[in-house]
């Protein structure tokens, strides 16, 4: 049957001369219509809460009501922390399912005259009217922070709990116009979750200045992402004898548009405390695996290139499936990709973690334990993880030429180890100096700029080819029973 036009003649219709009556009736269609249209622009579609449409227009007429007066008001800005990596692990039908149950958990906790709204993603607001102590907002953080705690079954079986970061805003303490209002609410949400341990902060005003460039990196980052703006470098670890290539350090460098190349201090931090950590974590398996597999199309001699992983990523029980989908689609072999994991990760002693880091080396990667010695593990610990490399910190490897005593603790590091079955590799060597000592220590690699910058994949090519990084034959010096090398840098 032909599609007839009948809405579009009626409309088409109210630029027409009518009658009074007509008139009056085309009216009233108009005032439903715009009704409808504006219930419809005002209210999430996915929830069915009001949304950040609304909540502004609703503030700006409540703020001009209750202006001049001792009404006050609260603003909760809740997030949940791990929402993006959930839609981004288990996709949209998971994702939006869980949202529906958590405003409609969120809904259950208001009072008489209290709105909850949807802003987006996994971000909600509270506007708590008519506050008379601090107490009652307290009391409804906390109670967000609980309910939200609880599992929530998803697709009839998943169940999952969720944490979130909450923060507080007080009208007319903090803002006097909605925007701010929200906004502020926003930057103290912004610094719970970067407490790691408070589920929430009322806003301060000292919290402004930080949390904004915070804000903005984190903005940028996610942008930064989807338009594949982090890149790889590699730095070489090698045989401390001989200079053999026994390894590669893959390392993520932003390269921003209008600021250059970024270190990763810049941005790994922000990208912990906002869970992009993960996405970020793919992103350079994913990367690492292509590079691999160009190596090997021009048949160059491949050496094992190990990946950083946060604690966050090894929680995740779907790590090690995305890292052999990655290594399949490229024709890699697992065993080339080595899991670099911080003392962090093993001082907690969680039973996930143990058995992720089993898997990998079920599998043949290799296991190593980045920046021994700057966090508070110990050996000991380390009898109960099958690690293959221990990596002392560059601290101790820059002490090394201030006295026999940082020697001494290094030589223990390393017989220790050795005693364990780990191999050492010292990072951050720098001189000649340092070379000789942790040669003389009988340290396996090293690793650092006196051997070579963090460089291109196609700087690494080259060095593939070579049997040795060093440039010239190794040779004894007597006296000290040291051995020196001349390095390429």
């Amino acid at each position: 049957m032909d599609y007839q036009p009948h809405s579009l003649l009626c409309f088409n219709d109210l630029r027409e001369p009518c009658s009074q009556l007509d008139c009056d009736l085309v009216e009233s269609v108009r005032d439903e219509y715009r009704d409808v249209c504006l219930r419809l622009a005002s209210k999430d579609s996915l929830t069915m809460l009001p949304n950040r449409f609304w909540l502004m227009n609703y503030l700006q007429k409540r703020i001009k009501n209750i202006y001049g007066s001792n009404t006050v008001m609260a603003m909760l800005f809740v997030d949940l922390d791990e929402f993006r990596n959930i839609k981004y692990t288990f996709g949209h039908v998971f994702s939006d399912e869980l949202l529906y149950q958590v405003g409609s958990r969120l809904s259950s906790l208001l009072r008489p005259g209290d709105y909850v709204a949807r802003l987006s993603y996994g971000e909600f607001a509270f506007v708590l009217n008519d506050i008379a102590y601090t107490e009652e907002v307290r009391h409804m953080a906390e109670q967000v922070s609980v309910s939200l705690s609880m599992p929530f079954v998803l697709s009839g079986e998943q169940r999952h709990s969720m944490h979130a970061s909450i923060g507080i805003s007080m009208y007319p303490q903090d803002a006097e116009d909605g925007e701010t209002f929200l906004k502020h609410a926003d930057i103290a949400m912004y610094s719970a979750r970067a407490s790691g341990k408070e589920p929430y902060f009322f806003y301060q005003l000292h919290m402004s200045e930080a949390i904004l460039e915070k804000i903005t990196i984190e903005q940028h980052m996610r942008y930064a992402l989807e338009k594949k703006e982090f890149i790889l470098n590699y730095q070489p670890r090698v045989d401390s004898q001989t200079g053999q290539l026994r390894g590669l350090e893959a390392l993520v460098r932003w390269d921003h548009p209008e600021r250059g190349l970024l270190a990763p201090q810049y941005f790994i931090p922000i990208a912990e405390t906002s869970g992009l950590i993960v996405q970020l974590g793919e992103y350079v398996i994913e990367l690492v695996c292509q590079q691999l597999a160009i190596w090997k199309k021009h048949a160059l001699p491949l050496c094992p290139v190990s990946i950083n992983v946060s604690p966050r990523q090894l929680h995740r029980n779907d790590l090690m499936a995305r890292i052999l989908r990655h290594a399949s689609e490229n024709g890699i072999d697992p065993a080339l990709l080595e899991i670099e994991v911080t003392e962090s990760c093993i001082i907690e002693d969680s039973v996930t973690v143990k058995q992720q880091l089993e898997a990998f080396s079920a599998l043949g990667m290799k296991l190593l334990l980045d920046d021994f010695g700057t966090g508070y593990s110990s050996l000991t610990q380390l009898q109960h993880y099958a690690m293959d490399l221990l990596k002392v910190d560059r601290a101790f490897t820059a002490n090394l030429e201030n006295g026999d005593k940082s020697a001494a603790l290094v030589s223990a590091i390393i017989t220790m180890a050795h005693a364990l079955g780990m191999k050492v590799v010292a990072e951050g060597v720098e001189t000649l100096a340092q070379l000789h000592l942790l040669q003389a220590l009988a340290c396996d690699e090293v690793q650092g700029y006196l051997i070579s910058k963090p460089v291109s994949a196609e700087a690494i090519a080259e060095l593939m080819c070579r049997p040795t990084l060093f440039s010239e034959m190794m040779f004894v010096e007597k006296n000290l029973n040291l051995k020196t090398a001349f390095l390429v840098l």
